[in-house]
């Protein structure tokens, strides 16, 4: 609580009520809650949605929350193959958790959407906005941003860090235009961030079947792979 409290502190917002428990169901302590917030009455009417065409910015690296997991609760697997510095690196990645200040800046450059990637990693954060979108899109791994140390960690694991809980990372959809202006703020506030793909029009084999978005692809060295569904987070594949 006392973190909610700084963290609160620290964005000036309230803690206005709650609800926290512990129970026998799972092994830590469960917390729910309920954000209420306001938005400004010039921006009421301001309606965007992502679009073919638009492009996918990425902030910060894959894997990131997954990485800070792994170090905490397995750090005496991690000795075995990482040095001290690199378990240090991996667990601090905790520390950046949070996309409010990337997502301030995106909303109010021009974005038309936003996702925060969490259970399901890089490509289930893509494949739900591009089913929300009813749009398809191209995603170039090599572009993806991930940690050597995350790397390491997936390997032994053998985890892809894709589809690893990536809390502190988000997922910004803009124009192309717009896209320049928000990279440009975001790197001017020392946010790391680069564009990772761009969303594509559906076709006719995603229209009709879109449980599988028939062009989200992922694009390595020419060669494309379609983009499934996010099934569970491999960071529950780690024993």
């Amino acid at each position: 609580m006392k973190q909610a409290g700084d963290e609160a502190e620290r964005l000036e917002v309230e803690i206005i009520g709650g609800h926290t428990e512990i129970t026998d169901a799972v092994v830590k302590p469960v917390i729910v809650s309920t954000a209420i917030g306001r938005i400004k009455a010039d921006r009421t009417k301001i309606q965007v949605e992502a679009k073919a065409g638009d492009v996918i910015i990425m902030t910060k690296y894959a894997g990131l929350e997954g990485t800070g997991i792994i170090a905490s609760d397995f750090e005496e697997v991690l000795k075995t193959f990482l040095e001290s510095g690199e378990i240090s690196e991996a667990k601090s990645t905790l520390n950046d958790l949070s996309v409010v200040k990337e997502g301030i800046i995106a909303g109010n450059l021009g974005a038309t959407s936003m996702h925060d990637i969490t259970e399901g990693g890089v490509l289930g954060a893509v494949w739900e906005i591009c089913a929300n979108a009813g749009v398809g899109c191209e995603i170039n791994l090599e572009s993806i941003p991930v940690l050597e140390v995350t790397q390491k960690i997936c390997r032994h694991f053998e985890i892809d860090y894709l589809k690893l809980i990536s809390s502190g990372s988000m997922l910004i959809i803009a124009g192309e235009e717009p896209s320049k202006t928000i990279l440009a703020e975001l790197h001017r506030q020392n946010i790391k961030a680069g564009v990772i793909g761009k969303l594509m029009e559906m076709t006719e084999q995603g229209i009709k079947d879109k449980e599988e978005i028939g062009n989200c692809f992922l694009v390595s060295n020419g060669k494309k792979q379609v983009i499934m569904p996010p099934e569970s987070d491999h960071i529950y594949l780690v024993k």
